[in-house]
């Protein structure tokens, strides 16, 4: 099963092990910290546009995988909502 994180970007669900509000994720010091270490890594990427620090309103989620970080312009609830719904369908997404 896949998720759709927003302009026609998708991931596998079972690469997923979380997904969090952006806004809530910023506050601690070590999120920051663990986003900017994926940065360097090469590992963090974004939905349908490069965010710069500029752009912070834009972003409403961080999806975790087991090999990238992911900023996605939609909300973790919204991204929720289409695991729980895919799973209403029988559809396994491997998370939820």
């Amino acid at each position: 099963m896949y998720i759709h994180l927003g302009w026609n970007e998708i991931v596998q669900g079972k690469d997923v092990l979380a997904v969090c509000s952006y806004e809530s994720w910023a506050e601690s010091d070590i999120n920051r910290e663990m986003l900017e270490m994926a940065r360097v890594a090469g590992t963090l990427r974004s939905v349908g546009q490069e965010f710069t620090a500029d752009d912070v309103e834009e972003i409403r989620s961080v999806v975790i995988c087991s090999e990238e970080v992911i900023l996605s312009p939609i909300t973790s609830s919204t991204l929720q909502r289409r695991v729980d719904r895919d799973s209403a369908l029988g559809v396994s997404t491997g998370i939820g």
